[in-house]
Parts: C-alpha cells; structure tokens; sequence
C-alpha cells in the first residue's frame, strides 16, 4: 500500500475504519514502511507493507478516505504508468526485489 495524501488534510476516519491499523494521519505503522519515493514529479509515496491478515482493515480505511490519502500501489501505478526512462521501470525492480525477499523471510 502506499500513502500518497498531505497530513494536513487527515481527517481521522481511516484510524476507526482499519480498527487502528492506519492511524488518525492515515499512515500505516512505521514498522511497516520501508520505501518513499521522492524522485517522482508527479508523487510522492510511501510504501508499506501489509500483511495479508490485515488488508481487510486497510481496505476498509481506504473506502472511507475522503481525500483518497491512502490506495494500494497497483491501483497507483498500473503496467500502462511504466514508461521506459521515467523511473518506474527501476522502481519496480527495486520493489520486486523487496518483494521476492519479504517473501523468502516470511515462509521461513
């Protein structure tokens, strides 16, 4: 998932919505994090982590967000968005990479 509003437009509905998962902020719990993007002109985005258990909390929070502060990546940033030399061709091998090992630490 990632996190793509402004704090300043947090409204708060997110946090009773995911049962606490996503905070008052809609941000995710820091330990879930574990990419922000700043490169990209037209975003900036925090990435996280949710486990499978939790994404029906987190789905919940994104259905009421008004301002649409939080989505999943690949509702972001579709295979259309990946152009060649805009930076998203080598993001998405980093998250591959990230994905492939929290995959591997996860079956162990």
């Amino acid at each position: 998932m990632c996190f793509q509003g402004r704090l300043e437009l947090a409204m708060g509905e997110g946090a009773s919505a995911s049962k606490g998962v996503i905070d008052d902020n809609y941000l995710p719990p820091w330990d879930t994090w574990f990419a922000f993007l700043s490169q990209l002109p037209e975003a900036r985005l925090l990435l996280a982590w949710i486990p499978e258990a939790l994404s029906e909390w987190v789905q919940g929070a994104i259905e009421v967000g008004a301002n649409h502060p939080i989505e999943w990546l690949d509702v972001v940033v579709t295979a259309e968005d990946l152009q060649p030399g805009d930076g998203w061709h080598e993001i998405q091998g980093e998250l591959r990479t990230i994905w492939q090992h929290m995959s591997a630490s996860n079956s162990s």
